[in-house]
């Protein structure tokens, strides 16, 4: 895995919303929400209908329904084995944006268990959930509060690069692993299209990553579709939320479960050839290394 430095960037941040609103709640004060473990934000004011959606990432694969792990943090009552890779934090993910945006039926379309429920009412729908192929799952969310998918074929993984117990530290990885990365949340990405544009990433399946650079102090902030980790002073770390990178579904299940922390990564302390990890919500946790770029 080669990557390229590239920046400016925007912050986009995620947040863990646990009730589910009425509709005559939908227009209070956001503050009234109960928040956990992510940073509040002020919606933002619309003042006409947004021309984006909402979206995110997600990967489906049968494997997944071999995996206690991929249940937890479950939000209905009687969980049960499920194909779609940590949906628990792709629904936050995108509810949080809708409580950003102050989108009010979007809001009410994925909140609480019953949100939840639709959303993963409406992938059974659309997915062929008895097929053997892992996909690359799209799920969109519009103002109005629908929700749509598209899927491509995407390669197997192991569990253990959905779950991984742990990151190797540098130098103890296998130098066999291959360097799969099929990586790909609103649907305006032209900063992340033009990144990769300007490092001359062909396609999404290139096994090259562009890593984004804060114009503002030279940090190190995402992957244009990862989420970078680094080995810092003898632990894994990952770039931390007032870096300005966005909150990736992948990063918080690492941060939860003890795999990484949150850090400052200077631009100047990247070094040729140095072990990295990147991960995201459709291929897991992908082993590569750093090319600096003149």
């Amino acid at each position: 895995m080669n990557f390229k430095y590239l920046g400016p960037h925007r912050e986009v941040t995620e947040e863990e919303i646990l009730e589910e609103p009425s509709k005559s709640s939908l227009n209070s004060k956001i503050e009234d929400t109960k928040v956990l473990s992510l940073p509040r934000f002020l919606p933002f004011k619309m003042s006409s209908e947004p021309t984006f959606q909402l979206f995110t990432s997600l990967r489906y694969d049968p494997l997944l329904l071999q995996s206690p792990q991929n249940i937890q943090s479950w939000p209905l009552s009687s969980p049960s084995p499920c194909p779609f890779y940590i949906l628990p934090y792709h629904r936050d993910r995108l509810l949080h944006a809708a409580h950003r945006f102050n989108w009010p039926n979007a809001i009410f379309a994925i909140s609480g268990p019953s949100g939840f429920q639709n959303l993963l009412d409406t992938l059974t729908k659309n997915i062929d959930t008895n097929s053997a192929t892992p996909l690359r799952v799209r799920v969109v969310l519009n103002y109005e509060g629908t929700l749509t998918t598209e899927s491509a074929p995407v390669p197997p993984v192991p569990l253990s690069n959905l779950f991984p117990g742990r990151l190797p530290p540098p130098e103890s990885v296998n130098a066999q692993i291959p360097l799969h990365t099929h990586l790909f949340k609103t649907t305006s990405r032209d900063m992340y299209t033009s990144a990769r544009e300007r490092a001359q990433i062909p396609t999404f399946s290139s096994p090259i990553e562009a890593l984004l650079i804060s114009s503002k102090n030279e940090e190190i902030m995402e992957g244009t579709l990862t989420t970078p980790f680094l080995y810092r002073d003898g632990k894994w770390v990952t770039p931390s939320e007032n870096s300005g990178g966005q909150i990736g579904t992948t990063r918080r299940w690492g941060l939860k479960n003890g795999i990484c922390e949150q850090a400052t990564i200077p631009l100047s302390s990247l070094t040729e050839g140095e072990e990295c990890w990147i991960s995201n919500g459709v291929r897991g946790f992908t082993w590569g290394k750093i090319q600096l770029l003149p």
